[in-house]
């Protein structure tokens, strides 16, 4: 959702900004270094965080929610036929992983 993502842009944001007090932060041999030359600072400080919002924005969201549906769905089968809920529980394992091969 909406609030996942303002969430996910908050944290790369401040990610982004104390990854750059660290390097700011670092001594001058530290620089010559190949693999912390400013093109691949950069590169790190973009593609890096970037991921880390892939996971914490809207994907976190999707999975919260699968989580809540799954259980509140638990929950009230329980409570109308629990036979049938066990029934439903002895398939999920292959409902979930046919889900993670779609």
């Amino acid at each position: 959702g909406y609030f996942f993502g303002v969430s996910g842009e908050r944290l790369t944001k401040r990610l982004r900004a104390l990854y750059f007090e660290c390097i700011l932060r670092q001594e001058i041999g530290w620089f010559d270094r190949p693999e912390n030359q400013a093109g691949a600072l950069t590169a790190n400080l973009a593609t890096q965080t970037s991921r880390l919002k892939l996971i914490s924005g809207s994907q976190l969201g999707t999975i919260m929610e699968a989580v809540v549906l799954t259980v509140v769905s638990l929950v009230i089968g329980f409570v109308f036929s629990w036979q049938l809920t066990l029934l439903f529980l002895a398939f999920f394992p292959l409902i979930v992983i046919s889900g993670m091969f779609q």
